[in-house]
């Protein structure tokens, strides 16, 4: 090991199993050599290293496989052939708590966090969350204090392994190992403003005995607000009729609850088994989810309120059984079962009247009961050689649906849906050229009344990536996914949604293939990080959006479309741990542009989507100040382009040990509003959406953490899943 300026510090052999340690490494910016005798060496730059920093699992390839030599030299950066690991500096974690806060301040390319909501978001899709491989919540994601992570692996086209189509990013905690002890974690996020409540309460405790650890979790988002309305300006082409109507909002109470509480049990055997077992309770509970507004024909001055009351609650118990096997000759078998019942209870009321005269113009009740059952599980066995790397799996989903309408237009909803995939995955290097490939196939089954079909789909994935010059990466992805419809899209039943539409479910839809590629390349300095993407998606046959005219009505329902087309340059530049002193600045700046086509059979669309935004900390010995601002971005999908909101948050926060708190305005210079803008010939629609409460306000968050004893070895899982579907059909 060399520091920066080339001087040796020090220097070990392996034993037998290819593990090392080095001592007396003081915290510095090192470079880091590993070679063997017939291997290519490879190099590691590790800025700001802390002590007892394990580097995890890194692959020599035989000299004989190579033209040049490969060197992989980052910034506390590896890159993997499925993902890329970084390595927390000590500085990124001195003023970190928690994950969240640790992984904001290494800014993660195309990775954001909400530090209101403990949220990790990506323009790509959904973020799932892992710690060792296990499949995590928000919660569990807290408990962990943020100077016990080892290294965060981001997966960033996660395939068939991670389960859900709709992830777009994967993003698994590598933890140090637990002995004994346990800790006791709890946080609250508040936001009191006049009739507005917003609270986030988290309560996390773990506690360890010999190869046993138990863990019970708590977590609960509670909002109350009295002032968020929507504007719609929208057409209706109902034959020989047109109506232009007119909606300005008024105030509506929006009051909604979830909690989550989990308990967990872990058995652990290192370097022979694992098993785990979750028990997962999620209750959520809506008594008011209204809106309300005066609805004008244009060509008049006389107007109706048209008010809708939603409430609904429902209970989500789930059962998740893990087992690991570790086996001879680098061998691995896991499996994993997951239980799931959903029964919940909703009740959607829509009337108009004069605002002067309660009596109802009109009146439509939709009540549902839902009563869902599920199991899904998975088998994967992997095997290492020593050259390559084989895993192979298999998934399979049942679930079956009853969903009850009473109200106006009763109806009974009974449906069967099974999913079954098969993979196949091979890795390995050739000539310097890491690669991944995985066939698989997925068969999905569906079921309702006397509708069935069966459909399936081939999803292969090729992955090359490797080093063409010094500090620079490149890789190219090609996928095939498959893309299964809902059941509420599926559901055959139809309900009125005013007085002028019904929305209607199609049990005929058919599932779909996504066609996606990406080349990425990344340019690693002492000073900065440069990050480019350059990605194509082609969505074949998609379901999207149907309009229909029926009887003077305008029904609401989904058909697999023609096609939808998307092409995106992303770009990002970040600079951390630039000091002056007990100052520090991290600095991001990110940015991208590109066009979006969306086909369907009787229409077709082009949208230019562009977004820039930039997430910078300033930091003093234990305060820090942040700033996240976005603008731009949006989804052209079918005849509908989604407006999403603006983000602008500064954040002053405090770390101290275990010790965190934070305030932050929200929406300082911007005002909140999200909106839609719907192109159809049919019935042509512009929204917007507003929170009055939402802009210009003061949250506050503490949170402390006790840890006690010493420290249990936990073991590395890798599943999860989880069933939220109710199949209710959507308004």
């Amino acid at each position: 090991m060399w520091k920066a300026d080339s001087t040796l510090v020090g220097g070990t052999a392996s034993d037998s199993e290819g593990k090392f340690h080095l001592k007396g490494i003081t915290t510095g910016d090192y470079f880091l050599k590993m070679s063997s005798i017939g291997y290519t060496p490879v190099y590691i730059s590790l800025k700001g290293l802390k002590s007892n920093l394990e580097i995890g699992c890194v692959e020599l390839v035989p000299k004989a496989e190579v033209l040049d030599e490969v060197v992989v030299e980052t910034n506390s950066i590896v890159r993997k052939i499925d993902r890329m690991v970084v390595y927390p500096s000590a500085d990124a974690v001195k003023h970190s708590t928690n994950p969240y806060d640790l992984i904001d301040n290494l800014m993660i390319p195309r990775l954001h966090v909400n530090r209101i909501n403990k949220v990790l978001e990506s323009e790509s899709g959904s973020v799932q969350i892992r710690i060792n491989g296990t499949k995590a919540t928000q919660a569990e994601y807290l408990a962990i204090p943020a100077e016990d992570i080892k290294r965060i692996e981001v997966i960033d086209n996660p395939g068939m392994r991670y389960g859900d189509t709709g992830v777009g990013m994967v993003i698994d905690l590598i933890v140090k190992k637990k002995e004994t002890g346990g800790i006791i974690y709890a946080q609250i996020l508040a936001c009191p403003y006049k009739q507005q409540l917003y609270l986030d309460p988290v309560f996390s405790f773990k506690l360890n005995h010999k190869k046993s650890q138990w863990g019970i979790y708590y977590s609960s988002m509670i909002r109350k607000t009295e002032k968020s309305y929507s504007n719609t300006d929208e057409f209706f082409y109902l034959g020989d009729q047109t109506i232009h109507r007119i909606q300005k909002g008024l105030y509506a109470p929006d009051r909604h609850a979830w909690h989550n509480i989990d308990l967990t049990y872990n058995l652990n055997d290192v370097d022979n088994y694992t098993l785990n077992v979750a028990f997962r309770n999620s209750l959520y509970n809506a008594p008011y989810i209204d809106s309300r507004n005066r609805a004008y024909n244009a060509d008049a001055s006389d107007y109706i309120i048209s008010h809708t009351k939603n409430n609904s609650r429902s209970y989500t118990p789930s059962l998740d059984i893990y087992f690991q096997k570790k086996m001879k000759n680098g061998q691995d078998f896991q499996v994993n079962m997951v239980g799931t019942m959903i029964n919940s209870d909703s009740h959607r009321l829509y009337r108009e009247y004069r605002e002067n005269n309660d009596v109802d113009i009109s009146h439509i009740l939709t009540d549902v009961n839902t009563d869902k059952k599920s199991i899904w599980g998975e088998a994967i066995y992997g095997k290492s050689f020593d050259k390559i790397k084989l895993d192979g799996g298999l998934r399979h989903n049942y679930a079956y649906t009853n969903n009850v309408y009473t109200g106006d237009i009763p109806a009974i909803s009974s449906m069967y849906q099974m999913n079954s995939s098969a993979f196949i995955d091979l890795s390995g290097n050739f000539n310097g050229l890491n690669y991944m490939i995985n066939v698989g196939g997925t068969r999905s089954y569906f079921k309702e009344g006397n509708i069935q079909h069966t459909y399936y789909t081939f999803t292969p994935v090729l992955r090359l990536n490797g080093v063409p010059h010094k500090n620079g990466w490149i890789q190219y992805n090609f996928s095939i996914k498959p893309n299964i419809p809902s059941l509420s899209s599926l559901t055959d039943v139809e309900q009125m949604v005013d007085t002028i539409q019904i929305q209607r479910g199609n049990p005929n839809l058919r599932t779909y293939r996504t066609y996606d590629q990406f080349l990425v390349y990344t340019y690693n300095h002492k000073y900065f990080t440069w990050f480019i993407r350059l990605s194509y998606t082609y969505h074949d046959n998609p379901v999207m959006e149907e309009f229909l005219v029926e009887n003077n009505k305008l029904i609401r329902t989904e058909k697999n479309q023609c096609n939808v087309q998307e092409l995106s340059f992303y770009s990002n530049l970040s600079s951390r741990n630039l000091k002056w002193g007990d100052w520090m600045l991290n600095l991001q700046l990110y940015g991208g542009a590109g066009p979006t086509w969306s086909k369907g059979h009787t229409y077709s669309y082009k949208r230019i989507i562009s977004m820039i935004g930039t997430n910078s900390s300033l930091f003093y010995k234990q305060f820090g100040l942040n700033l996240d601002y976005r603008v731009g971005g949006g989804r052209l999908w079918g005849e509908t382009f989604f407006h999403p909101e603006n983000k602008c948050y500064i954040s002053l926060f405090y770390n101290y040990k275990s010790l965190s708190a934070a305030i932050t305005m929200t929406y300082p210079f911007l005002d909140y509003k999200t909106g839609l803008e719907r192109l159809s010939q049919t019935a042509p629609m512009t929204q917007w959406s507003f929170d009055k409460e939402a802009q210009r306000k003061l949250a506050f968050s503490i949170s402390y953490r006790l840890d006690f004893g010493k420290k249990f070895k936990e073991r590395d899982r890798n599943a999860g899943y989880k069933d939220s579907d109710t199949g209710i059909l959507k308004y």
